[in-house]
């Protein structure tokens, strides 16, 4: 019976084993063939949700927007929209031509004036600098001209100013006003008045130094009778001086600045106070009211200074007008340099309160002692101004 059993449970393995055989030989032939071309239902289960998934996981293509197209296309559109934006604005400038048609004129006339084009051909730069050379030339000389009319103009008015002021003038005669011809010095704006005159001055400065004067060392004095304000004290001096032009214009300037003034600018002095003279009619007490300018040009330094001499006492009024010109000595021009100088005394003004004798006498003793004032302060400026550059040359400079 045991036996039995043996022979049914090994022919039972035998079977089992067949089939398993025949099962992994159909297996290994469907993967072969699924792995070449599968058909939909060789796949299993398992292998089909596999692919399901595969395919519903599958990532879309991303698209970046930095690539090389999506650039070019975006450089092309701004650079459309720029030109449409500069065609605008050149549709615009035509319509403002076409309103106002002298604006193509000016325009033309720019490019006639900047152009390199001439009348016989091409011009270099040379001939256009030559050409502007000369439009200077003639724009300095109308500049001269207009500054000589100008000059001439101020003494005219000057001289018709002192005329009407002249007691003979307005004598006899009625005015609307109690007092016609008060002085000017009484005027609040004195100052401002000797900055403009000192101004004027200045442009008549050609005219008081001539170019051919000596340099040698002088002074004088003279009484000019036809001046045009009448009897005025003329003095002149030359003084030259071995230093530089730079160092005689500081020194004459650092001469000026020795005394106090009202407000302290580098090229300006202003000063007021009181002058007391001893005369032959007793002593004389002056309003004096000084301005000094300093004006630096390229060769030459020219100093202005105006004087308002009021005194109260007489009803008088002097003027004081004064040139001083350095310029560089014609022989040695490093070394060396000229100063000149001119001086005008003059009475501005006269009251009509005083007799004819006593006025002429009160005239008379102010004009004298001012005269001498000034020749004194001349003289002693001319001293200074040779030693001080005396000392300058005889002591060299030392370098620390």
């Amino acid at each position: 019976m045991s036996f039995l059993l043996d022979v049914d449970e090994g022919a039972t393995l035998e079977a089992t084993l067949a089939f398993v055989d025949s099962w992994g030989s159909t297996t290994t032939d469907s993967s072969s063939s699924s792995s070449s071309s599968p058909p939909a239902r060789c796949a299993t289960p398992q292998q089909r949700q596999q692919e399901k998934h595969k395919s519903v996981t599958k990532k879309p293509r991303r698209k970046y927007p930095n690539s090389s197209s999506t650039v070019l296309q975006r450089r092309k559109k701004a650079e459309i929209l720029a030109l449409r934006a500069q065609v605008d604005q050149l549709e615009m400038q035509l319509l403002q031509l076409q309103k106002f048609p002298t604006g193509n004129s000016e325009i033309q006339d720019k490019k006639t004036l900047f152009s390199d084009e001439g009348p016989f051909g091409p011009l270099n730069w040379a001939d256009v600098a030559a050409r502007q050379y000369q439009y200077r030339l003639e724009s300095e000389k109308t500049n001269q001209k207009l500054k000589a009319i100008l000059a001439n103009q101020v003494k005219v008015q000057d001289a018709l100013r002192t005329i009407v002021q002249k007691s003979s003038v307005i004598q006899d005669m009625d005015f609307v006003w109690a007092e016609p011809c008060r002085p000017l010095v009484e005027a609040p704006n004195t100052m401002e008045q000797l900055a403009r005159r000192v101004e004027r001055l200045y442009l008549q400065a050609d005219e008081v130094f001539p170019s051919n004067q000596e340099s040698a060392i002088s002074a004088r004095a003279t009484v000019n009778q036809n001046h045009p304000f009448g009897k005025a004290l003329e003095l002149a001096s030359t003084t030259p001086m071995k230093c530089s032009l730079e160092k005689a214009n500081d020194t004459l300037w650092n001469w000026f600045s020795k005394a106090k003034t009202l407000r302290n600018e580098p090229n300006l002095l202003e000063r007021s106070y009181t002058l007391e003279l001893k005369s032959d009619i007793g002593t004389l007490e002056f309003i004096k009211q000084n301005f000094v300018r300093r004006y630096k040009e390229a060769n030459r330094v020219v100093i202005i200074w105006a004087d308002s001499l009021r005194l109260p006492s007489h009803g008088m009024q002097f003027r004081n007008e004064t040139w001083m010109l350095v310029t560089r000595a014609a022989d040695d021009p490093q070394n060396s340099s000229v100063l000149r100088t001119f001086q005008q005394l003059y009475m501005d003004y006269q009251g009509s309160n005083l007799v004819k004798g006593a006025a002429a006498a009160a005239q008379e003793s102010a004009f004298e002692v001012l005269g001498n004032m000034y020749r004194r302060f001349m003289q002693a400026q001319q001293n200074d101004m040779i030693e001080q550059t005396r000392r300058v040359t005889a002591i060299p400079e030392v370098s620390v």
